[in-house]
Order: structure tokens, then sequence, then C-alpha cells
């Protein structure tokens, strides 16, 4: 008997492309479908971000969708484009269903039906929920080999060595303006005075695509270690790995550090992750991460890009 198929799009950074992937990974096992990624209708408009396919690297149990796989998501963009955006989950069609993430929070449906059909899968899907009972199966998917850059490699054994902890810094330089809340200053600082009472010599070592907007901005209880672009640390997998070596975490509202710091708990049996709740979808927080309000604090835009 023909398995049916569930076909994801692919968009946006590498961070919320590895949450699509595991959503869809996770639906296709429970519902024992074959697994088909799109790698190019999600990216082929993006003007803005010029994202493109990120997840090569990884050893992904899926294949890539053929031409006429991709064009109910090219139906539902001009169904949109003339006729206005369609709010209903799931649309029934003669080729199978096409199910759309229906808002940014967790749709347990997901999770707890059982489809009988071909799915196209379209959305960001930013929480562990839809995947928790993947989650090992999908670690070994995303395990990243050592990298072949020396200073990387060397960065990795300093930072396992010591009580080190990642900061995590998004800028959404890339972006238009107001398109994303920039979390605050005084978020990381005291996530980190919290930190440094636990633990003795804290390093922290501050992630970044550049270095010039954060230089001498955060006033952290510690010594302070920069890896950004301009220090030479470059591509985003290098980054992932590092990530991944800490057992300490200060995260933005990133699916690039949210993936970081899931990759390292997945390495050690303790990892402390300390998140800003500024994440579009609330539920991206575990339950088993310390979750921090930012609501009170004032200055939303303390970094010059």
């Amino acid at each position: 008997m023909k398995r049916h198929k569930l076909i994801v799009r692919l968009k946006g950074g590498l961070g919320n492309q590895m949450f699509q992937y595991a959503t869809a990974r996770a639906m296709a096992e429970r519902n024992k479908m074959e697994l088909v990624i799109d790698t190019y209708s999600g990216f082929v408009r993006d003007k803005t971000y010029r994202r493109s396919f990120s997840l090569g690297s990884f050893n992904l149990s899926a294949r890539l969708a053929k031409i006429l796989e991709q064009g109910p998501f090219w139906f539902e963009k001009f169904l949109e484009k003339y006729f206005g955006k369609n709010d209903k989950v799931v649309k029934k069609y003669p080729w199978g269903l096409y199910v759309n993430e229906p808002s940014i929070k967790f749709y347990s449906n997901l999770v707890e039906e059982r489809y009988d059909y071909n799915v196209w899968l379209d959305g960001f899907w930013q929480t562990e929920k839809y995947f928790h009972d993947t989650a090992e199966a999908i670690a070994n998917e995303f395990t990243l080999s050592l990298p072949v850059d020396k200073k990387v490699v060397d960065l990795g054994k300093k930072i396992r060595e010591q009580n080190a902890i990642a900061v995590g810094i998004r800028l959404y330089e890339e972006a238009p303006p107001c398109a994303h809340d920039i979390t605050p200053l005084s978020f990381y600082e005291q996530t980190a005075r919290i930190l440094a009472n636990k633990i003795e010599t804290p390093v922290f070592y501050l992630f970044c695509t550049a270095r010039k907007p954060i230089d001498g901005k955060l006033n952290l209880p510690g010594e302070v270690q920069y890896v950004t672009h301009d220090d030479g640390y470059t591509g985003e997998l290098n980054s992932l790995w590092l990530l991944s070596q800490f057992r300490y975490h200060i995260i933005s509202n990133s699916s690039f550090y949210w993936w970081g710091a899931w990759q390292a708990e997945q390495k050690y049996p303790s990892v402390g992750v300390y998140a800003c709740d500024l994440f579009p979808n609330q539920d991206s927080i575990p339950d088993r991460w310390n979750r921090f309000t930012t609501s009170n604090y004032k200055e939303q835009s303390w970094i010059e890009v």
C-alpha cells in the first residue's frame, strides 16, 4: 500500500527551518507518511531577508519535493493574492489537505489528529510541543560534525573547560524597522547576575553577527569574550556547534539561539537556559527553561545598528 506524503514548505532562516523540519518529521512519523521537503517555494520571493535552504549539512530523513509537489503552495499564494487571506487551518482539495498554521501558538490538533491524506504543511511551528515525542530522532538528524575550522574547535574545548555562559544577542539588523522586539540590555545584565551568584568564575561568551553594536554595552559580572563575525567566527553552523558546547544559555527571542540551547540539552544531563519572553509564540519556551518577563524594561531600542 502506497504511503501518503507530507510535504513541508521550508522558509525563514536556519532556526525557523529547523522548527519546520522537526515538526514535519514528527508528524510524518506519527502518521506513517513519506516526508518531503520543499526547499524552493518558501525562498524564491524572499526579497527582504534573502534566505535560502540551510539544512543541507544535516542528515535529514526526507527527500526533496518535485516541481508538481510544490504546486499546492503556489496555489495558496495565488488565492491569497487575488482573494485575500483565508484563516481556515485545514483546507481539503482533490490532491489532499493544506494545513496552515492558524496563529502564533501551539495548535494541538497537529499532534493529536491522524491524517489519512497527502498533507501540505505551511507555517513556522515554533514550539517543541510539535516534536517532543520524536526529540531523540530529531536530535540525531541535527547532530553536527566537528567543524573544520581549528579556531572554532579550540574555542569549543575552552568553553567545555570553563563555567562558560552563552549569551545569544539578536539584533534583527536585516529586518524592517519595528518588525521585531529587540531584547533589552537589562535582560542580559540581570540574568547574568543571577547566574554569577550560582556558579564560580563565570565567563560570558557574547554571540552576535557583529561586534560593534554591542561592544562595551553590557555590564556583566565576569570575563567577557566575543563570538562574532568581526572576531573571525563565521558560519551559522559553526556558531550552532559552539552553542551546543555550553551548559548555560541566556537567549534573546531568536529561534537560532533556541536551537543552540536545545542541542546543548541533548548532549549534557543538566543545562540551564534563561530565555526572555519576547518570542512571538509564547509556547516556544519549554516549561523546564527559566522564563524572564521583559515587559517592564524600558530600553527596548538600546542598540544602534
